[in-house]
């Protein structure tokens, strides 16, 4: 809870200042050394708090759509989806970069013959595996040829695997994802109950499935990028940065 309160305040600090480009980059260094000077409460709470941000992934840097206007209240409100699959190739070239994943995602109920669960949907890469510390459990996760042929397979995190297959194995089953049947090719390793970002209960699916195929957009929710190394953060982040507003010609 405490890391979540602080990451919420960072993001409205980002939303009040004038920002020079339609995104806004945010870096987080998961060293968490910083973070864990402000919040630890003693060994036992900063274990527990190095253990829940690293579960998220090290070392990343997350982009998202940045534009920023005013509502009929006054109120700054952040807009403009702009982010793109074809930036992910041009950040993924740069210096210190070792992985860029893109994540479109939305809320969905999905559902295994009679059992019916609310779960998060992303769509993204295979990148996105070891950028988030991901392992597979059963099964397989997708591949290339599954984002360049628009499929209709997905991988289910520990947690709604359970809800919906109880003792089950799912991999090679159907599920329904807004009404349209999705094939289950893997199932995460858990991840632990705990984790505030619900990594548990997730489900995953081909970048491009989700965009043309599911969610009817054509712009990324964020992009997530893992650096090669800690000292490198705050001089990759200048580099991105650059490399955006050059793409989108700000």
């Amino acid at each position: 809870m405490f890391f979540l309160r602080a990451f919420k305040v960072a993001l409205s600090a980002l939303a009040a200042n004038k920002l020079r480009s339609t995104l806004a980059v945010l870096g987080i260094v998961i060293g968490v050394s910083a973070v864990i000077m402000m919040i630890a409460m003693g060994r036992g709470a900063q274990a527990k708090v190095e253990e829940s941000i690293t579960k998220m992934g090290v070392n990343l840097v997350f982009i998202y759509p940045g534009a920023v206007s005013k509502g009929v209240s006054g109120a700054k409100t952040s807009s403009a989806e702009t982010l793109t699959v074809e930036d992910c190739d041009v950040l993924a070239k740069l210096p210190h970069v070792a992985a860029v994943a893109p994540e479109v995602r939305r809320y969905y109920q999905i559902k295994f013959m009679n059992r019916n669960e609310s779960a998060q949907v992303i769509g993204t890469t295979p990148s996105h595996l070891p950028i988030r510390n991901f392992k597979i459990d059963r099964g397989v996760y997708f591949d290339k040829s599954a984002i360049l042929g628009r499929l209709r397979v997905c991988v289910l995190g520990a947690g709604i695997a359970r809800k919906l297959f109880g003792g089950i194995d799912p991999v090679g089953r159907m599920i329904q994802v807004d009404r349209k049947n999705f094939q289950v090719l893997g199932v995460l390793e858990d991840k632990g109950g705990d984790s505030w970002v619900g990594l548990d209960d997730t489900v995953y699916v081909p970048v491009t499935t989700a965009l043309y195929r599911l969610f009817n957009r054509r712009h990324l929710s964020q992009i997530t990028i893992s650096i090669d190394a800690e000292d490198k953060i705050d001089e990759s982040m200048d580099v991105i940065e650059t490399e955006m507003l050059k793409l989108h010609k700000i």
